[in-house]
């Protein structure tokens, strides 16, 4: 498979480091009830020598405080629908704490060969990268994926990446945050009209996604 360790080709917007508004804090799928696989690659699952169907996609991205500093080490937790609109992971009840060990709301097919679910770090520039798929489409909701951000010092943090080619002010928990204008373009991933080949022939569309979380890094200075 492809390397996911190398961030050479991250490119830290200019755009984050010049001025660093706060990424909106919105989520929508309860957090999933099992632990994440620690990998940054959810194309396939270990041992496995099938891969997931659907677009292959690249995230790359960068982790800022709200005075521009790059924060490493974050933890970032990303999880989300597979092509289909479906997954098979399991969530946590927020009120009940009852597990619901399934998820299948299109009702349709499982890619059980997606992953779905992983973790990276963010490395002393605080960058990052995630390859995956486009998730599919469910009611009332539009494509997107799901962050979870650690990092001692800030709150943990959670917010949602979405895509230019959709009509992301249809999607139910934009409309439920209130979220205008300037807020949904910050959490909408720019096309960087890049392709990256990852393994026999198989290509991926590069998305840049940056999350600015407030406060301010009390380790790193520049």
């Amino acid at each position: 498979m492809c390397s996911v360790n190398t961030l050479d080709a991250v490119s830290i917007d200019q755009d984050i480091i010049l001025n660093c508004p706060l990424t909106p804090e919105i989520f929508g799928l309860q957090y999933p009830a099992q632990r994440p696989v620690s990998r940054n690659n959810l194309l396939y699952k270990e041992g496995s020598a099938y891969v997931a169907q659907g677009t292959y996609i690249k995230v790359e991205g960068v982790v800022t405080d709200s005075m521009c500093t790059p924060i490493g080490d974050a933890v970032i937790k990303m999880w989300q629908l597979d092509s289909y609109g479906n997954s098979a992971l399991c969530y946590s009840d927020d009120d009940a704490s009852v597990k619901r060990w399934t998820r299948l709301r299109n009702k349709l097919q499982l890619d059980e060969n997606f992953l779905g679910f992983g973790y990276t770090l963010t490395d002393n520039l605080g960058r990052f990268i995630f390859y995956t798929v486009l998730p599919g489409a469910v009611e009332q909701e539009v494509p997107h994926l799901n962050f979870y951000v650690e990092k001692p010092g800030f709150n943990i943090f959670r917010t949602q990446m979405f895509f230019p080619q959709f009509d992301n002010y249809s999607d139910q928990n934009i409309k439920m945050f209130k979220l205008n204008h300037s807020q949904i373009k910050l959490i909408t991933a720019r096309n960087t009209l890049r392709i990256e080949e990852l393994h026999y022939g198989m290509m991926a569309r590069i998305y840049a996604f940056n999350i600015v979380m407030e406060g301010t890094s009390m380790y790193k200075q520049y």
